[in-house]
Parts: C-alpha cells; structure tokens; sequence
C-alpha cells in the first residue's frame, strides 16, 4: 500500500503537489479567520449591551431571566464620564459615547473579516465557511433579539395595527389606533394618532402575530425580533443563492454573504427593532433570483416575466420607496422583447415588446388592487388618497435635511429667501420625483445596449441611494435593503460605478445609527446642521472616493489582493458569460 502511494504520488504533476498543501491551508486559515472574528463580534455585541440598555432600557423586560446575562460583559462600563455639567446629560452623554465605540468597533471587526476572507479564500471551495457564517449570524442575532433595550417603538406601531384589524375589526388605513382607548398598547405608539403607512401584506403580518400575542408588550417584542431573525437567515440564503447564480467565485459568494449577514446595522435593524424593511429585502432579492433563473432560458414567456414583476411589486407594497425597481423591471422586459423582436419585421413581431410591457403593466396592478382592495372597500377615492396622505411619511420629516431645517427654523426663527423655499416639503418631493425620473430615463437608454439583472440592482442603487439623501422621511432601517442589494455587485472591480455604490451603501450602514444614538438629544442651536452632515456626508464621501480614486486608493489593492479572480470584463458581459457558461 505504502508503495502504491508513492507511486500515485509519483504521478501527480510537480505544480499539483505543491499546491495542494497550500489550498488546504487557506481553507483552514478561511475557518478559523470566521470562527475568530465571530468570537470577537459576539463579545464587542454583549458588551454593548449594558450602555444600550442605560440609553433604551424597557420595562417590558422586568422580569425576563437573561438580562443579567446579557448586561454581565458590560456591567464594568463606568455609567457616568462627567462629560458634562447636568448629571443626566452626562450619563446620556457617556453612555452614547461608550456605544459608539463599541459599534465602531463592530464595524472594524466586521469589515475585517471580510477582508480577510476576500484575501484569503482565493478560489478555494470550504463547504464550513457559510454555516459557521450563518450559525454566527444566528448568535448574534439572538443577542439583540433578548436584548432589555428598545431603540425604535416601531414594534408597538406595528402591534396596534395587529390589534386593530384582529381584536377591534378596524380598518388600519381610516381608524386612529386611539381611537380604541381601551387598547393598552396604544400608550407605547408614538403614531397612535396617524393611519397606517405601510402596506396591506404587512398589516395581514401584523393581524397574524396580534392573534397569539394579544395584548401583552413583551410578546409582540419576541414575535417581531424573532420574525426579523427568521427572515434575515432567508436573505442570507437568498444573496448567496443570487451571487451563485451570477457566476461568481466561491470566495466572492463568501464575502458578500458575510457583508450581509454581519451588518451590525442590519442585525439590529432586523433583530433588535423587528422593522419590516428586512421582508422587503426578501422580496426584492427573491425576485432578483427568480429573474436572473429566467433570464437563462425562458424571460420573456409569462412564466418566466411574471412572477419576478409579482415579486418586485409586493416588495413595493410593504415600502413605496422602492416601486422604481418595479419600473426599472418593466424597462429591462421591454428592451429584453424589443431585441428578441429586431430579427423579424412583421407587424406581429414589432407589437411584441408593447404586448409584454402591457401584461406586466395589467399584472402588477391586478396584485396591487388584489391586496389593497379588501381595506378600501366601502371608501371613496377621495377617501383613499387622503388615507395616503394622512400617514407619518407623507406629512412629516425624520432623519433627513428637511427634518434638520426645519429644526434649525423653530431655533432660529421663519426663513426667508431660498431657506424658505428648501423649508417646503414639496421641493423635496420634487426633487426626489425629478431624480427618479432621470435615473430611469439613463437606465432606458443603457438597458437597450445590455438589459440583464445585475445591470438592474445597478440601476436601481443608482436611484435610491440618492434619493434616500433627499427623503424628506429617512430611517436607517431603509439601508438593510440598500446594503442588502448592494452585496450583489461584487466583486467590486468590475466598475467604478458598482464600487461607489457598494462604498456609499456600506457606509451609510454605519453612520445612519447616529439617527438612534442621539437618543432625542439632538444637536440644537448652531450644531443643528451636523445631524444630516453626520449621516450623509460620509457615505456620500465614500462613494466618491471609490468612484474616482480606485487606482490611487490603497484599499483597493488590499480587496482585490495579489491574485483577482479574473479580468474585470465590461458590465454588460458579465452576466452573458455566466449564462454562456452554464452557471
């Protein structure tokens, strides 16, 4: 036996036997870099709990047993720096202070480990890699799911739309939450006096949890991170199914399911504030995956168009932010059907591209209509669109531009001139309507030159990332579908483009908390400004520095490593030769 082996070993090329031992390291190294990093993820995560429950303690968690587990690792945090001269400014102050860096630190060690990962795997395959993964996403993810802390009360929000369509029979959409006093919730919903903003499958979501949870508060804060946990481990399934099917590499596939799955942002979005934007990610990466299945064979057949726009216009529904995606799809079948139907002249042939555009249109609207129907049954138009209107989002400003200006206008007086003019809701509507408007006029125009899915995530980032630095109406919960859809353009050196936008997406992941950090104590006075600069001025910095200096920007190098996986091909090829190949 021991003569045979040396005799196969014999017969293996010089190149092979040197190699071999190399591969296995790195997939060893690839393990242990996961298991390492998770470890000090989950230990920078159970410190910071302690300074999030000074800041956003809860009474509902009174009596749960594992709060002395959770706030143990952080209990020698010192509660008060005298970082200023009100004893409870100073605490607020401290305890922000000491979460910053904690979550800064999270950050780095998750930034890290991807660049680890990216520099380490090569092309080698590890079938460990992507559970421990997922196993450490599910870790962390029920930290912040029995964490004694509430950051946004939008769990309760959600809670009394349950309770009013399951216990008081109400329609969401014209009855006030406080229109039933004898509610207990409604005293914890800070929009217990506005309609309902979001759509009707989340309202059947909330129905469905009111159903179990009844009336008790700590029910529907378990059912709702824990829906949140859930549905994170489905889009982590999800973007490494996509990044499969696109034909990247193993490591590629490693990495970007890695940046989605370890957003701190994105955890505690999902895990920690049950905010539903984490279903509309599921949607919109569901129907990315279905397109890009479809895109391989049979697209423009019914079976094949159809349940990809049904997908996108559910995601739509929940959040209206994201309908230009629905419209991006729509232009993407019209180009795909006009350059299937240029090879013929017939009459028949040129009505194609009109016919299927026509039948998403009429498809989409049936599912709009379908869900929306049963709650606007009895009401007039009128009725219907002041129901839109009458919703937060659509009155107010939050996190945003608008939001800061109007706070500096209450400290400093009425504006005038063009203070006064950017102090109007409508600019930024207008704004936001003129953005979406060119964005899809240049995606029409690119998409006739290569229409495939990535160029749609492509397009579709290009749009909402800017608009999200206009909204009047800003959450960071809003990133978890931006960072979500941004994984999927990697790898980064394809184009400058996909670079910025995975920079700007990223990035904003890590200053949008600074929405929850302040905790009410905004800046005032003179400082009012630093709010939206704080937000939107680094991922807007970062994009523009990954866009222009990619040959001068060091990091780059570091990403890409000594060895990139293949020679950046041209945006509208890259999908082409995935589907040429079989992947």
């Amino acid at each position: 036996m021991a003569q045979g082996r040396g005799k196969e070993q014999q017969g293996l090329p010089v190149a092979e036997l040197k190699q071999a031992p190399v591969f296995v390291q790195r997939r060893s190294a690839a393990t242990g870099i996961v298991i390492v990093t998770a470890l000090a993820y989950i230990c920078c995560l159970l410190i910071s709990i302690t300074p999030l429950q000074r800041l956003h303690g809860t009474i509902h968690f009174a009596q749960v047993k594992t709060n002395h587990l959770l706030t143990f690792w952080g209990s020698w945090l010192p509660a008060n720096l005298h970082m200023a001269k009100n004893a409870a400014i100073s605490r607020q102050s401290t305890g922000t202070f000491e979460l910053i860096v904690l979550l800064a630190l999270a950050f780095v060690i998750y930034g890290l480990s991807a660049l680890l990962l990216q520099r380490r795997l090569v092309n080698s395959k590890n079938a460990l890699v992507l559970p421990l993964i997922a196993l450490a996403a599910i870790l962390m993810g029920l930290i912040f799911v029995l964490t004694p802390a509430l950051i946004s009360p939008a769990i309760f929000t959600y809670a009394d739309y349950g309770l009013t369509v399951s216990a008081y029979h109400a329609n969401p959409y014209f009855v006030i939450p406080i229109a039933h006093p004898e509610n207990p919730l409604v005293a914890f919903d800070i929009w217990r006096s506005a309609t309902a903003a979001d759509g009707p499958i989340w309202l059947v979501v909330c129905a469905f949890v009111a159903k179990f949870a009844t009336s008790h508060p700590l029910r529907y804060i378990l059912a709702f991170r824990l829906l949140g946990l859930a549905i994170h481990l489905v889009n982590i399934v999800l973007v490494a199914a996509i990044l499969r099917k696109l034909g990247r590499s193993p490591r590629t596939v490693i990495t970007g399911t890695l940046l989605y799955a370890w957003n701190p942002l994105i955890l505690m979005e999902t895990c920690l504030n049950g905010h539903n934007d984490a279903l509309v990610l599921t949607f919109l990466l569901l129907g990315l995956l279905l397109g890009i299945q479809a895109e391989r064979s049979h697209f423009l057949r019914p079976t094949g168009y159809l349940p990809t726009l049904i997908v996108f216009t559910l995601a739509a529904l929940i959040q209206p932010l994201v309908a230009p995606v629905v419209i991006l799809f729509l232009l993407l079948l019209t180009c795909k059907a006009y350059s299937a139907s240029t090879s013929s002249n017939t009459a028949i042939s040129r009505r194609v591209p009109l016919a299927i555009s026509l039948s998403g249109i009429v498809a989409g609207g049936l599912v709009a209509l379908a869900l929306y129907g049963p709650f606007w049954l009895g009401h007039s138009v009128p009725e219907i669109i002041a129901s839109f209107r009458s919703a937060p989002p659509a009155q107010f400003a939050q996190g945003s531009i608008l939001a800061a200006i109007q706070q500096w206008n209450a400290a400093h007086g009425n504006p005038t001139g063009f203070a006064a003019i950017l102090s109007q809701r409508g600019v930024w509507d207008g704004l936001s309507a003129v953005i979406v408007s060119v964005g899809l006029l240049m995606a029409a125009l690119a998409l006739r030159r290569a229409a495939t899915m990535r160029r749609l995530v492509l397009f579709a980032l290009a749009i909402l990332s800017p608009v999200l630095l206009i909204t009047p109406w800003f959450q960071p919960s809003y990133l978890v579908w931006l960072a979500g859809m941004a994984v999927i353009l990697l790898p980064v050196h394809y184009e400058r483009l996909s670079r910025g936008l995975i920079a700007f997406a990223l990035t904003a992941s890590v200053s949008a908390l600074l929405v929850y950090l302040f905790n009410g104590y905004q800046p005032s006075g003179n400082w009012i400004p630093l709010t939206p600069l704080l937000i939107f001025g680094p991922p807007t910095l970062a994009f523009l520095i990954a866009f222009f200096l990619k040959d001068t920007f060091f990091l780059a190098a570091l990403w890409n490593g000594k060895a990139p996986e293949q020679t950046p091909l041209p945006l509208e090829d890259v999908d082409t030769k995935s589907s040429k190949n079989g992947v």
